[in-house]
């Protein structure tokens, strides 16, 4: 029998292979959370579960409640609303008060007695419907506007300083039709594209001459317009284009997107029967960028009448430019001119134009005569070709003297 020393014999923890047993640290065994704690955050969550779930049910079922509420209120401000419009509304004799001051209209008296919320469905059924129906109906709509106070709160949005408020009020402004100092918008207005646009649509409901000076100065403050500015640039100056005439003249619009478009309205409007300056214009035809030169063109089709102007004008050049929305603009201009010598310069530009759409825009113009060019001067492919298009137009759109 073999004895094993003490010496030999392993120490604590150490099997008898002699690889040491890995000791856990006390606090590993505590590190598992107690029971108890883990039920009590179970019961907290499933608590704020709760009480989120019954907050949001009790929101939806309060809102339910005002919808339906608010639906009543709407329903009833709309029968008296209509009731109001097709009423007559005298201010009777009858309602004058004892003091011999003249009492409020039923309009007033109805308006006056309204709550918070019939006020805000009032004004919000009022906005709907004025931009729908016109005549006398119109005029008592905007009269409950002006009496809710929607005028001074657009007037005194557009004096904020905050550019949301202003829009808001200029567009108030707007759908009413009313008016307001010209000198005075001109010192309130922020510098934004949408505000300058708003103001020029604003200016061109009623246009004075001052109007459209100041409208055509808030165009020209910017960079290029939208579709909604160069539509209400040319409400503004549509029958009196003189104030766009002398910017132009005056060469300081450098943006070329935006002298096509004051050339486009120019070309749009009415020919002021003045003496305005179209040498800005005419020097526009020798532009740098091709659409500049084609609207240039367009905007002299109404005033061929001026010797002056056809006098400078290389009709001869600019059916010769590189570049075909030239040519087509010239086109339309000597349509638009249509005397002999336009019809002849018509004919010559139809023989020798190469771009299909350029010639069929001369031959087009030429009307009755375009038969003749097609016979005599261009290949039968071509006539064939081009014939059913003319053919075509002249079905769809008779032959007129303005702008194709």
């Amino acid at each position: 029998m073999t004895l094993i020393s003490a010496t030999d014999a392993p120490a604590a923890g150490v099997p008898a292979t002699g690889t040491p047993t890995p000791v856990v640290p006390a606090q590993a065994l505590d590190a598992h959370l107690p029971l108890e704690i883990v039920i009590w955050a179970g019961v907290i969550v499933l608590a704020l579960l709760i009480v989120s779930g019954t907050m949001t049910l009790g929101k939806s079922i309060s809102e339910y409640y005002a919808d339906r509420r608010r639906e009543a209120v709407e329903q009833a401000v709309r029968t008296q609303l209509y009731e109001r419009i097709d009423a007559d509304n005298p201010r009777s004799p009858e309602d004058d008060d004892e003091s011999g001051r003249d009492g409020q209209s039923d309009l007033e008296s109805w308006i006056t007695s309204l709550s918070e919320t019939e006020r805000d469905v009032l004004e919000s059924q009022i906005r709907d419907l004025v931009g729908v129906i016109s005549g006398s109906d119109r005029d008592r709509l905007v009269e409950m506007a002006e009496l809710l106070g929607l005028r001074e709160e657009a007037v005194a949005g557009i004096e904020s300083g905050n550019r949301h408020e202003r829009l808001r009020g200029l567009s108030t402004i707007l759908a009413f039709d009313w008016t307001l100092e010209t000198e005075w918008l001109a010192d309130t207005l922020g510098d934004s594209r949408a505000e300058r646009e708003a103001a020029i649509r604003l200016l061109a409901v009623q246009p004075t001459e001052d109007d459209r000076w100041l409208g055509t100065d808030l165009a020209f403050a910017g960079g290029q317009l939208s579709i909604y500015g160069v539509d209400s640039l040319f409400r503004l100056v549509r029958t009196d284009p003189a104030p766009l005439l002398h910017h132009l003249d005056r060469g300081e619009i450098e943006d070329t997107e935006l002298l096509v478009q004051a050339l486009l309205v120019v070309g749009h409007a009415k020919t002021t029967t003045g003496d305005p300056p179209m040498e800005g214009v005419v020097r526009l035809l020798d532009h740098d960028s091709a659409p500049v030169r084609a609207e240039a063109c367009r905007a002299l089709g109404g005033y061929g009448w001026r010797e002056n102007i056809r006098n400078v004008v290389d009709v001869g050049a600019l059916a010769s430019d590189p570049d075909p929305k030239v040519r087509i603009g010239i086109y339309r201009t000597l349509v638009e001119w249509r005397d002999r010598d336009a019809v002849d310069q018509l004919v010559e530009a139809a023989q020798r134009e190469t771009d299909p759409r350029a010639k069929l825009t001369a031959l087009r113009g030429l009307g009755d005569e375009a038969a003749w060019v097609l016979e005599t001067d261009l290949d039968r492919k071509s006539a064939a070709r081009l014939q059913p298009w003319i053919d075509v137009e002249g079905t769809l759109q008779p032959r007129r003297d303005t702008v194709l």
